[in-house]
């Protein structure tokens, strides 16, 4: 997987913050249902084992999922996405274009090494995090809806402290907009 994902980020500094695109264009109509399961992949120089990849298209829904039995810091993941869009219209090519998009999701998965995990999937080496958050746990859903982003209702467990976290992001503006709702007995840093 590496040697197909692009390094870099291309980005524009100036563009301003987005999660989704307003449009997705595809040359042709299809319908797709694809599943893969291996038993290893490298992403990021990292082993993640057990893997299973799934995409599935049907009329304006696009759906992928990503589970792996193994994940760097000795845990499982398992992710599923929903991207809808409300409308499709055709170009004078046929291609489709796909309007006005929204995302659902699930992220459920533990580690017994929350820093050898999150390095793993973050890219950055030498994370430091607090001594007592070793082992970690999350089970949540995340919505994506015009201009925000949000992870609801997530079971979150960092050691010994276990909390629900909902969280609203908001990109756009002037300045970004960050909400949080945190519910824990004790919070141990």
């Amino acid at each position: 997987l590496d040697t197909l994902i692009e390094k870099g980020n291309k980005k524009d500094a100036k563009a301003p913050a987005s999660f989704l695109p307003p449009t997705l264009e595809i040359p042709a109509p299809f319908e797709a249902d694809v599943k893969l399961t291996m038993p290893g992949l490298v992403y990021g120089g990292e082993n993640y084992k057990d893997v299973a990849l799934k995409f599935t298209k049907t009329g304006k829904d696009f759906a992928a999922g990503f589970a792996a039995g193994e994940i760097p810091g000795k845990g499982n993941i398992d992710i599923d996405g929903k991207l809808q869009f409300a409308s499709v219209s055709h170009s004078k090519t046929g291609a489709e274009v796909y309007s006005e998009p929204s995302l659902k999701g699930t992220i459920k998965g533990h580690t017994q090494n929350i820093t050898q995990t999150a390095e793993a999937l973050s890219g950055i080496s030498g994370l430091t995090l607090p001594a007592s958050w070793r082992a970690g746990a999350i089970d949540g859903s995340l919505e994506k809806e015009k201009n925000t982003l949000e992870l609801k209702d997530a079971a979150v467990t960092l050691g010994d402290t276990k909390m629900q976290v909902s969280v609203v992001y908001a990109p756009g503006g002037a300045r970004p907009a960050l909400a949080l709702d945190l519910a824990a007995d004790a919070i141990d840093f």
